[in-house]
């Protein structure tokens, strides 16, 4: 809604928890409000809306809406929700088995076991609606190839962890021009990968955001090869094979921590969604190198 609609500052919960909402509100700089807010969430998952507003905005999520509260349909799409990783996992096996208490903490570590993964709302879809007319994406000739090439080739529409998978897919392709290829190919194609998938980024960054209704879209995924490429930039020549699987993970380490990387998000300039794995590469890179001319 903040998206569609810029300036909201307050929000009103219907049927929802409003300790999480409060919690999440927070991180988006909204506060939670009563009757009278800018924006409004109604949570109804498996069942009918019937509410009317006189907000700005109304995010709906229902089985189906039987009436629009605000004039404008701006959004529709089937909804999803985020739940830390560890309940993702948990929820894979009985509550107080066995597998529960030895795999779930085996598959999810402490480091990550508060990262988000979307799952879908079961049988709910989400509507958002506006009081005044909004500009909404358009369907264009390209917009396919651009999807494709911001969601990693439908790596960023995975449910879990999606940059991982578009960095991981990366790593049996990488693996086969070096071994096939030599280093000399290899440092090519991953410098070619890095300034186009740069470029892209850059290119493409506004119109996912609105394509996708986000300034940093999850989907958008386009920006780990580009970091995943600068790392691999550093092997040096004669590296063994192994260093590049070792590259992927020094990557991801740096990508996920963000040591370091903070401060470039701050920065008046364009590309914000890139630079940043861009910089984590560039650090990545260096232990990289000193891995394979030290042992």
């Amino acid at each position: 809604m903040a998206f569609l609609v810029p300036g909201l500052t307050t929000v009103r919960a219907v049927g929802f928890d409003e300790a999480v909402l409060r919690e999440a509100l927070a991180k988006e700089c909204l506060q939670l409000a009563g009757p009278g807010a800018d924006a409004e969430i109604v949570w109804k998952p498996g069942q009918r809306s019937e509410s009317l507003s006189n907000a700005r905005a109304v995010a709906v999520i229902a089985d189906s809406v039987a009436a629009r509260p605000l004039p404008h349909p701006a959004s529709e799409r089937p909804a999803q929700t985020y739940i830390p990783l560890r309940d993702w996992v948990g929820g894979w096996f009985t509550a107080g088995s066995f597998a529960a208490k030895t795999l779930g903490p085996l598959l999810v570590s402490p480091a990550v076991g508060d990262r988000p993964t979307r799952v879908a709302v079961a049988g709910s879809r989400e509507w958002i609606f506006t009081r005044d007319p909004v500009a909404l994406p358009t369907k264009e000739r390209w917009a396919v190839v651009k999807m494709a090439l911001v969601s990693g080739f439908g790596c960023g529409f995975f449910p879990l962890m999606p940059a991982t998978l578009a960095c991981a897919v990366m790593v049996p392709v990488a693996l086969a021009v070096y071994l096939l290829a030599g280093w000399a190919v290899f440092f090519a194609v991953a410098a070619a990968t890095f300034g186009l998938s740069t470029a892209a980024s850059i290119a493409l960054e506004k119109w996912a955001g609105r394509q996708l209704l986000a300034e940093d879209p999850r989907e958008f995924v386009l920006d780990e090869f580009a970091g995943m490429a600068v790392t691999w930039m550093f092997l040096p020549p004669g590296a063994p094979w192994w260093a590049i699987v070792i590259g992927f993970f020094l990557f991801r380490v740096f990508d996920i921590f963000k040591w370091g990387v903070d401060w470039v998000e701050k920065l008046p300039i364009s590309g914000k969604i890139v630079w940043d794995d861009v910089l984590a590469g560039l650090y990545a890179g260096v232990v990289l190198w000193g891995i394979c001319r030290f042992l």
